[in-house]
Order: structure tokens, then C-alpha cells, then sequence
């Protein structure tokens, strides 16, 4: 059963330190960062996509006018990995995402700093893990 790390709120006290927003009242608002909600995997084991190949990703996870990409590249396998951990759902990460090329991506991936966490905290190896060799057919040189 995948977690899912919901929103949180916080009081204007929290924000401004005063203890009172506009007129003296307090009241509640709601972080972008942490408005989002993520889901993340019971096990690594539940991630069955490819590890080479072309992968195409729906509009819904990737706005961009690019959603075919190659995961030979480390460049476009990072592109896609981050877009299905920020956005996708239990089912696109269990048909998208590959348990052997997560760990070797991993370090390189920019994520919100809550995802990064709430990840790491399910998956203590992630934390632990340096990016690792790419394959020798990355064309993204730059």
C-alpha cells in the first residue's frame, strides 16, 4: 500500500512571529510546499518500468512539449524520474519507474526538499546513494 504524505497548514503566527495577521485575527494558511501531496511507495519492489528504451509520459506529468524520452540518457532519465516523483501516482510509478535506475539517479534528481525527505525516510538507501554511472550512450553532452 503506497504512503501518501498529504497537505499541512500553519497559523500567521508561524509566518510573521506576531501571533495576530491583519486586524489581530489569526488566521490559517496553506504553504505552496506544503500543499502538495506526494505519493511514495510501500517498496521499491513495486516499481516495474523499464531501465533503457523509450519511455513516453503523459501530458498530465510532463507539460512540457517533450513527453517521449530516452533513458539511456542520464539527462532525460532524470527529466522524467523527477517529473513521476513529483506528479505521478501509484500507478505511473509502479509502470514508469525502475527500482535500478531511481538508485543511480537519485543524487542528481531535483526535488522539492519535503519530497526528497519523505522518500528518503521510506527508502533509507536513497539517502546513501551517489550518483552512478550513466550509460556511455548519453547524448545530452553540453
Amino acid at each position: 500500500m503506497p504512503i501518501v504524505h498529504d497537505c499541512r497548514t500553519v497559523d500567521s503566527a508561524a509566518l510573521n512571529g506576531s501571533g495576530a495577521g491583519a486586524g489581530g485575527a489569526v488566521t490559517d494558511h496553506v504553504l505552496y510546499g506544503g500543499a502538495i501531496a506526494y505519493v511514495v511507495p510501500a517498496s521499491l519492489d513495486d516499481l516495474h518500468g523499464q531501465g533503457a528504451g523509450i519511455v513516453i509520459v503523459s501530458a498530465r506529468l510532463r507539460s512540457g512539449p517533450q513527453r517521449t524520452f530516452d533513458l539511456d540518457s542520464r539527462t532525460q532519465a532524470r527529466a522524467v524520474y523527477q517529473a513521476v516523483i513529483l506528479r505521478g501516482g501509484v500507478e505511473d510509478q509502479s509502470r514508469l519507474l525502475n527500482a535500478r535506475v531511481l538508485r543511480r539517479t537519485w543524487a542528481s534528481l531535483v526535488l522539492t526538499p519535503r519530497c526528497r525527505s519523505l522518500w528518503e525516510r521510506q527508502f533509507p538507501e536513497l539517502a546513501a546513494a551517489t550518483p552512478g554511472p550513466g550509460p556511455s550512450t548519453d547524448v545530452d553532452r553540453r
